[in-house]
């Protein structure tokens, strides 16, 4: 397993990752108090999916995603989020009641800790190397603009712990990362497929398994107390358009002028097709 030799320590990682962090804040600051009437977040650059989540989630009063109905009448979607995802933004929402500055400070906390365990994971990995996410511009763009870096922590943990051939705790991250979004899930193909062509498949075996039980653990109780609300992140992704600053976007509207071209089922096709 790669181990941290390099000459840089884990601290200066740490201090650079906070001043990256830093940066991304600096950035963000002028939106997170919700006053958009001027176009701020496209202007400034500082657009953040958390600010506008806590109104459209529904998160302001006391309401238990999932468990509780959304209110039908109200603009934009609900409960459109993994499990996961959806509780850490109730657990911020509980700190910061109806405050939007407040809601966004509380999750910008959470995503801060994430992304200091993905660079001591990945400083355990590869050492050094961790430098290129601790200093990666786009980190401090992205770091606050939604909830991935909660997944991208538990996968890396995941990939650190099957490195270390803790291939139950490996599994258990990636079900608690496909519970957040749904992409550490895929993670599951290769360390199982690695383990068999290592000719250990009990090892891949339990991974998998941990990773299925992970899930349903988190995904169940949710599931049986509340399934219409439950079911709506998958009703909402199987029948949404590509985003609008996507490739797929992008594409449609600057070579053919027809946004027709986004639609779900096709995208799918021509993705299957381009692999």
């Amino acid at each position: 397993m790669p181990t941290a030799t390099g000459k840089i320590g884990l601290g200066l990682v740490f201090a650079l990752l906070a001043g990256t962090l830093l940066l991304g804040h600096a950035i963000k600051a002028p939106c997170a108090g919700g006053d958009w009437g001027d176009g701020r977040q496209y202007t400034r650059l500082c657009y953040t999916d958390i600010v506008p989540l806590l109104g459209t989630e529904q998160l302001a009063g006391g309401r238990l995603p999932y468990l509780d109905p959304c209110n039908q009448e109200a603009p934009g979607s609900c409960d459109e989020y993994p499990v996961l995802t959806m509780w850490t933004m109730r657990v911020a929402a509980w700190a910061s009641g109806t405050s939007i500055s407040t809601f966004f400070y509380a999750n910008a906390i959470i995503l801060w800790l994430a992304a200091f365990a993905i660079a001591a994971c990945l400083y355990a990995m590869v050492g050094s190397r961790a430098l290129y996410f601790a200093l990666a511009p786009t980190l401090a763009i992205y770091a606050t603009m939604n909830w991935d870096l909660i997944p991208v922590a538990l996968a890396t943990g995941a990939t650190l712990a099957y490195l270390q051939r803790k291939d139950v705790w490996s599994g258990v991250l990636l079900g608690l990362g496909a519970a957040t979004k749904l992409y550490p899930a895929l993670l599951v193909v290769p360390f199982v497929a690695g383990r068999i062509r290592g000719r250990e498949p009990d090892r891949g075996i339990h991974l998998a398994w941990a990773a299925a039980g992970a899930w349903l653990v988190v995904n169940v109780p949710f599931a049986l107390g509340g399934p219409a609300g439950w079911l709506e992140f998958f009703r909402l992704n199987s029948a949404r358009p590509a985003d609008w600053d996507s490739i797929w976007f992008i594409s449609c509207h600057r070579f053919t002028g027809d946004l027709g071209c986004t639609n779900t089922r096709l995208i799918n096709i021509a993705s299957a097709s381009l692999r």
